[in-house]
This record gives structure tokens, C-alpha cells and sequence, in this order.
């Protein structure tokens, strides 16, 4: 039997709050070293990508930009707190994802770029809106100027 103000279960021991975040900071560097290393092994040769993110301390760090900066990838990086890009950004990509991308795979890299190619061109052209009342991007454009 317990006797009073005694825990029958142990309690977890958290470590000091510099050693949580060392051990944040590594997991999050391994992660990645790890998912550039998958791009870079698939990176097609003479290739000059643009890797956009936005300005967390893992983005900013010197080892990170300096592997880039060896791979020849450009660094691009939002403003601080810019939440009203980010709302756009992520509708954009949340349309592709469910418009072109979902259940669909390419035997090669030319491919699935004339395809992203032509479906940019759909989405800036022929693809129908709701917030222009039902109207294309061109037809919008077209209308003409009510005085």
C-alpha cells in the first residue's frame, strides 16, 4: 500500500529544454539531408531548379544554403510572415494536386513537364473561375470595359 503523496506510477524525466531542441534540430536536419539527397539523385543533368521555401531557421542554415548553392539550386524564400501569399500559394497547389497530379504518374521527366506546361496554361487561360462568375481567365480579360 501507498502511502499519501506517494506516485505509484513514475513520472517521465523531460529533458532540458536545450537538449529537446538540439535533438529537434537534428531530426529536422537529417530529414532534409535526406529528402535533398532523393532530389538531387533524380535531379536531371544541366539542371537549374529553384527551391522555394519559406524563411524557417532550418532554410536559413549554412550547411542547407551551402548545399544548394553546390548543387546548383537557387534558394528563394518568402518574406517573413507573409501569410496572404502562402493562402494563395497553397490554393494554387491544393487545385493542382487534386487537378492534375492525383492518380497520374509519367514514364519520364520531359513528359510530366509538357503536361504541367500545358495544364499552366489551362489554369492562366481556358480553366473556368468561380470568384470571375463562371468565366475563363481569357474571357474575363476579353470583356469589355463597362463605363
Amino acid at each position: 500500500m501507498t502511502g499519501i503523496g506517494e506516485n505509484t506510477l513514475a513520472q517521465p524525466v523531460k529533458p532540458p529544454l536545450r537538449e529537446r531542441r538540439a535533438c529537434l534540430a537534428k531530426l529536422v536536419k537529417n530529414r532534409l539531408t535526406l529528402t535533398l539527397d532523393q532530389l538531387l539523385a533524380k535531379m536531371p543533368e544541366g539542371a537549374t531548379p529553384v527551391l522555394h521555401s519559406d524563411m524557417g531557421w532550418q532554410y536559413q542554415h549554412a550547411a542547407w544554403c551551402g548545399r544548394l548553392k553546390d548543387a546548383g539550386i537557387v534558394q528563394s524564400m518568402s518574406r517573413k510572415g507573409n501569410c496572404i501569399d502562402n493562402g494563395a500559394t497553397e490554393q494554387v497547389f491544393g487545385h493542382m494536386k487534386d487537378e492534375f497530379f492525383r492518380g497520374r504518374t509519367w514514364p519520364d521527366f520531359e513528359s510530366f513537364k509538357a503536361d504541367l506546361d500545358a495544364y499552366v496554361a489551362h489554369w492562366n487561360t481556358r480553366r473556368r473561375q468561380v470568384k470571375l462568375k463562371g468565366l475563363t481567365p481569357e474571357e474575363f480579360r476579353n470583356q469589355p470595359l463597362a463605363a
